[in-house]
């Protein structure tokens, strides 16, 4: 079950990173219950049930637990480092402190099925890479065995000849960038927007915005590049404006819905248009 924290409950220890006496002072205040699941029966929420709380909660930016619907028997005590025990809740009680999260961006690095990539010998293998073994989702378990058998296959290509990868998803061209002036985003400014326009549920208008601040910052990277090039700081922002802008561009430009991608004005997989590999490319 999910429950809702009313948006009135303001005072920060009521806020995540909470103690069992206030998750419980929180449910005495009244609750909204978000979502509901048959665990008795073993029957357990649908995509649809947790797109639609994930959407809600996105949108009222209330805080939000889950409560545990069976009672929790252990017969002997737990590891230290569990987290139940570091946070001191209890899970047959107390309400656990969740958020709504993609656990995985389905894509990467476009590789072949030896871990090669489009510049000769450059390779990547493991949730970096994407090599076309899965979809639009997948599993951490076949992510795992994918590290070890391509992490393996890259380093059995690595002994051959360098040669560039014969890639098969369809090029994208990026847009033009240039360097212009002005305030260099901070990890968590580039982190809100993809949070708030390129999360769980994104839609045109929020996706057209992040994609139009996300240029701006590229270009404002471009400059603290050339004039700090060894700056700590700066590198990490400039990755993660690539990686971000990279994102927000590929969420707007697929108009439909599928596996952890979901837009509100495309809800709908249309695989006429769609069931295919896209890459960008900067030339």
């Amino acid at each position: 079950m999910l429950i809702g924290v009313p948006k009135e409950i303001k005072d920060q220890e009521h806020r995540v990173g909470l103690t069992p006496a206030s998750v419980r002072e929180i449910a005495a205040h009244g609750h909204e219950v978000l979502m509901e699941t048959n665990a008795g029966a073993g029957i357990g929420a649908s995509d649809a049930d947790y797109t639609k709380a994930g959407a809600k909660i996105a949108a009222t930016a209330d805080e939000v637990f889950a409560r545990s619907e069976m009672i929790v028997k252990v017969k002997e005590p737990l590891p230290d480092e569990w987290p139940r025990m570091q946070a001191g809740l209890d899970l047959a009680s107390d309400l656990i402190p969740v958020s709504p999260a993609a656990h995985y961006v389905m894509g990467g690095i476009e590789t072949d099925l030896h871990g090669r990539t489009s510049l000769p010998g450059l390779f990547a293998a493991g949730e970096v890479a994407c090599t076309g073994l899965h979809g639009a989702n997948r599993l951490a378990s076949n992510s795992l065995l994918e590290g070890l058998v391509f992490g393996a296959r890259a380093a059995n290509a690595m002994q051959r000849p360098v040669s560039p990868a014969v890639l098969f998803a369809e090029p994208a061209e990026g847009p033009a960038l240039t360097a212009v002036s002005g305030s260099l985003p901070t990890a968590d400014d580039v982190q809100d927007l993809l949070w708030h326009s390129a999360g769980l549920v994104r839609e045109r208008g929020a996706l057209e915005q992040a994609v139009a601040r996300l240029c701006r910052w590229h270009g404002c990277v471009m400059s603290a590049q050339v004039a700090a090039p060894a700056d700590r700081n700066v590198r990490r922002v400039a990755s993660l404006v690539t990686v971000g802008h990279l994102i927000a561009r590929a969420a707007l430009r697929r108009e439909e819905s599928r596996g952890g991608h979901f837009r509100a004005d495309f809800a709908k997989r249309d695989d006429i248009h769609w069931r295919k590999h896209i890459a960008d490319a900067r030339t």
